[in-house]
């Protein structure tokens, strides 16, 4: 739980998993909160509330994820909740909405929790509402020691994402989106043929490794650094396993490597269309904390270590990186393209528009520098 501050108003943002003790109950809490007989469905509505909005989409939250809603009963019509993951997440915000609302007629507080003592759910729920910290900005629920902004942990679509200079750090879920899909995307971005443990390998790395430890408070026993073979400056640090790893460097590449992220793209689009906006928020998520991370680490790291997110692109690859110059806004072309299984392209608009056509690496140096003496 998450609570959006708009104002004054506090909007609990809620992401519920189908193995919580309260997916089962929801339905049954928001009628015992609200003391009536109806269907829970029918008691909110989805609303639009652009205030609200953006205070969920500034916490790293993307527009498709958000269900924004509010209580259609007239006296309750002022609060609003947010849930993340479908009609019982909504539900979920709801009951947290009408449990903080301060007005004692908003719900019968009394027999709400004699009715979650009932269903041997009281420990469960007062350990949640405890829980609950104001975090707008933070874009966690986790109460953690202040770190600095470039630290800031994205959580979504099953998986916590952290960025350590230009490393990302991965713990996944085993409900995760992409848990079954580790290896098959590392091989689709690599454009390997063989088996995806092929394409990386273990390293180590002291430096690296107590970074983890002392900025993400991990055992070092968690923790997998992992590199690819072909090229050891693109790295992944993964915290529950080889799959973690995987999909920590199949982020690394689809960022560094522009072609590699059309490649994956096109991948995806032929093969499963509905991780492409998941993929597309976790690229989006990795790139802007790799851009904040950068003047910590550009001095002190240097590229004979991988450097900076914009060192990345030495003269093995023939031309300069410029995505350290390059102004990203949103992994998201325009969605409306995709069709019959072709999916949008991973990749970042740079101001304007224009169709696709095939470059060569000559090629895409003269426009990079065209562009940019504009």
């Amino acid at each position: 739980i998450w609570i959006a501050e708009v104002g004054s108003v506090e909007i609990p943002v809620v992401d519920l998993d189908k193995d919580s003790p309260f997916s089962a109950n929801v339905s049954w809490l928001l009628q015992q909160a609200l003391d009536i007989g109806e269907k829970a469905e029918g008691q909110f509505r989805y609303c639009n509330d652009r205030d609200a909005m953006e205070a969920v989409m500034d916490m790293g939250f993307s527009k498709d994820e958000i269900g924004l809603a509010r209580l259609v009963r007239k006296d309750l019509g002022h609060l609003r909740c947010v849930g993340l993951s479908g009609k019982r997440s909504v539900m979920m915000a709801c009951v947290i909405a009408l449990f903080r609302d301060p007005s004692p007629y908003t719900m019968q507080h009394k027999q709400f929790w004699q009715g979650l003592e009932d269903y041997e759910l009281s420990r469960e729920f007062e350990e949640l509402t405890d829980s609950i910290g104001k975090g707008a900005n933070s874009g966690s629920s986790k109460e953690a020691d202040p770190e600095p902004e470039d630290l800031g942990m994205y959580e979504g679509h099953g998986i916590e994402l952290s960025v350590i200079g230009n490393t990302p750090v991965v713990h996944m879920e085993t409900h995760s989106v992409f848990n079954s899909s580790a290896s098959w995307l590392l091989q689709a971005v690599t454009g390997g043929t063989g088996k995806a443990q092929d394409e990386w390998e273990y390293f180590k790395d002291k430096k690296l490794l107590q970074e983890c430890i002392d900025r993400l408070g991990v055992l070092s026993e968690n923790v997998s650094l992992g590199r690819l073979r072909d090229d050891p400056r693109v790295r992944a640090v993964g915290l529950n396993g080889k799959r973690s790893v995987m999909l920590g460097l199949t982020i690394a590449l689809a960022i560094k490597d522009e072609a590699k992220g059309e490649m994956l793209s096109h991948e995806i689009g032929n093969t499963d269309p509905t991780l492409l906006d998941p993929l597309a928020d976790v690229l989006n998520a990795a790139f802007k904390r790799m851009q904040e991370a950068e003047p910590q680490h550009s001095n002190r790291r240097g590229s004979s270590s991988g450097g900076s997110y914009g060192s990345y692109g030495s003269s093995n690859h023939g031309r300069k990186d410029s995505r350290s110059k390059r102004k990203y806004e949103d992994f998201e072309d325009d969605r409306s393209q995709r069709s019959s299984g072709s999916g949008y392209r991973l990749k970042a608009r740079r101001g304007g528009g224009g169709s696709r056509r095939e470059t060569s690496g000559a090629d895409l140096d003269r426009d990079l520098e065209d562009y940019w003496s504009k």
